[in-house]
């Protein structure tokens, strides 16, 4: 994974984590628990490259 690439994981998480604060203000519980799911995914996708990348 590029530098490129890694930063825009990184606003990819921020916009999900903006977006799951959004929900929580509204109560809306589904749509928060998808945002937070959706930025945990990118977040361990991220933690997963850099791992690899220090193997080799």
């Amino acid at each position: 994974m590029t530098d490129k690439d890694k930063l825009d994981y990184l606003e990819y998480i921020k916009d999900f984590m903006d977006e799951a604060a959004k929900a929580y203000i509204r109560g809306d519980d589904d749509a928060y628990i998808g945002a937070l799911n959706s930025a945990d995914a990118l977040l361990t996708g991220l933690l997963n490259d850099d791992d690899e990348e220090g193997e080799e």
